[in-house]
């Protein structure tokens, strides 16, 4: 995925109002923030968007040196072409997170170890089935079929 799309698409209105506001009402924690060495409490109260939350808080927590940097190695944009082993991608081109433009779909064609799945819908990681959702989503139902599919291709050979 490439993560500064992600970012990009969430300051869109209504995935702004969804994600972005639910995610920065981050200061009700500042009890666990100061205690994480460089954490810039100051800076943490002015924060209004997810990208400056993780300027503030996740660039320092995994200690990487600029923003750019952290959404390159969040990412898998750029190692799509190293999977070595049958992957599979599924995302919901209706992901108010993870938006179609994230997707590296044309290296992700170009690997034969990998598999991109999309659904109309589904939302961030989502699928829920049925009137009352309390069993295994589709998602996760897709996801074990693959895995068992792989088992057994390996018991055959």
């Amino acid at each position: 995925m490439d993560i500064r799309s992600c970012v990009h698409h969430k300051t869109k209105r209504f995935n702004y109002e969804v994600c972005t506001t639910h995610l920065t009402h981050h200061f009700r924690h500042k009890e666990i923030y100061q205690q994480i060495p460089g954490i810039d409490l100051e800076k943490l109260k002015r924060v209004n968007s997810t990208r400056e939350f993780d300027d503030v808080i996740s660039r320092v927590v995994l200690k990487i040196e600029t923003l750019e940097q952290l959404y390159d190695d969040m990412g898998c944009r750029d190692m799509v072409h190293q999977i070595a082993i049958p992957t599979l991608f599924l995302n919901a081109l209706d992901d108010p997170i993870s938006s179609q433009d994230a997707i590296p779909t044309q290296k992700i064609k170009n690997n034969p170890n990998c598999i991109l799945a999309t659904t109309e819908r589904g939302g961030h990681v989502a699928w829920i089935d049925g009137l009352l959702p309390l069993g295994p989503s589709w998602m996760e139902e897709t996801c074990m079929q693959y895995c068992r599919s792989l088992l057994e291709c390996n018991k055959s050979r």
